[in-house]
């Protein structure tokens, strides 16, 4: 019975369409891998069977097993694994306890992702050919608008025109500017060009942006400035930061609501942005995590995340705290721009 049982196991385990290797402990060598397993292996069961786990399914020393010499319950991540041939193979992986044939031992789980991360990069390369392909007549129309600008025999409502279509034409380029840098900074890739950055400067900019949204949602600002504060960091990446949250506090706000954006100088610049509803329960606890969002029919749950990545590439940072009777406000921390040249921007500032 006992045999029959165990055949039972082993067939059962052939049928699932993820690799499943059994571990034994005492010996750390493989006891049995399914049919998917020594599919992606490229072995037999037999080729496989006494081999020690480190040999081909573990990136990590002999002696320094996740759950065996580290006493975790639970190991996962991504990992290489190897064929017999010597082929590297991307997996994400599982590793916890099992009970086997009578006897306590790892099962590793596994999937490949050699073909999802091929996708993925084919994805990848798609969407920045395509925002570099937007780009080229963006530019003509921003130039145009330039151009417009210059003619001073233009009338008043034209030129009004102009400036919006000039405006809107940059706001434009920030945004895709902002989608190609965010695969270099997820990468670490980014390489920062800090600069002197009035933070009111780019603050009040993205309050005008946004005002035909607040207008609609019946949201008002409030805002309360320290002078002459100015981080170094990028305009496009303090653009980011700043009006992915802004942005998100208002969408975040009740009908008739304030946003409260309070800027401060101490040892670093902070940005306190507060609205008056908390954060949902359900995605307090992950909200500054990729993809989390809640309530927004198109959201993607890409703009906090963002926002701290391009924080962090300025060395800067992003914390927050909400409640039901709070609200909630979100703190931007950035480090201050030398002294030098914070001064030498503001006299020039004065001067134009």
């Amino acid at each position: 019975m006992q045999g029959k049982c165990s055949a039972d196991i082993r067939a059962f385990l052939d049928s699932i369409l993820s690799g499943i290797v059994i571990i034994d402990i005492p010996t750390r060598t493989v006891r049995f891998a399914n049919a998917f397993a020594l599919s992606v292996l490229q072995a037999s069961q037999e080729e496989v069977v006494g081999r020690t786990c480190t040999d081909m399914l573990c990136p990590n020393l002999p002696d320094d097993c996740p759950i065996l010499d580290r006493g975790l319950n639970v190991d996962r991540g991504r990992c290489v694994i190897q064929t017999k041939a010597g082929e590297d193979i991307p997996v994400q992986k599982t590793v916890t306890y099992v009970e086997f044939e009578g006897d306590t031992c790892l099962m590793e789980s596994f999937t490949d992702l050699s073909e999802t991360l091929k996708l993925e990069t084919l994805k990848e390369d798609l969407e920045r050919i395509t925002r570099h392909d937007l780009k080229t007549p963006l530019v003509q129309i921003i130039n145009l608008a330039d151009l417009l600008l210059l003619d001073h025999d233009l009338q008043s409502e034209h030129r009004a025109y102009a400036g919006l279509i000039q405006r809107s034409g940059r706001r434009m380029m920030r945004i895709i500017n902002a989608t190609l840098d965010l695969y270099k900074l997820e990468a670490g890739t980014y390489c920062l060009f800090p600069e002197s950055i009035r933070l009111v400067g780019v603050i009040r900019d993205i309050v005008s942006d946004l005002l035909p949204q607040v207008r609609g949602a019946q949201v008002r600002f409030a805002l309360n400035f320290d002078e002459g504060v100015y981080v170094w960091g990028e305009d496009a990446l303090v653009y980011c930061v700043l009006s992915n949250l802004i942005k998100n506090a208002v969408e975040a706000s009740p009908p008739d609501g304030t946003v409260s954006i309070t800027v401060r100088r101490g040892r670093e610049a902070t940005v306190a942005i507060h609205n008056q509803l908390p954060v949902p329960a359900a995605i307090r606890e992950t909200f500054l995590e990729k993809y989390v969002t809640s309530g927004k029919p198109h959201g993607t749950g890409l703009g906090i995340y963002s926002a701290l990545l391009s924080a962090k590439a300025m060395r800067g940072s992003i914390s927050f705290t909400s409640s039901e009777q709070e609200g909630t406000t979100v703190t931007v921390t950035l480090p201050l721009a030398p002294e030098d040249t914070a001064a030498r921007y503001e006299n020039e500032a004065l001067a134009d």
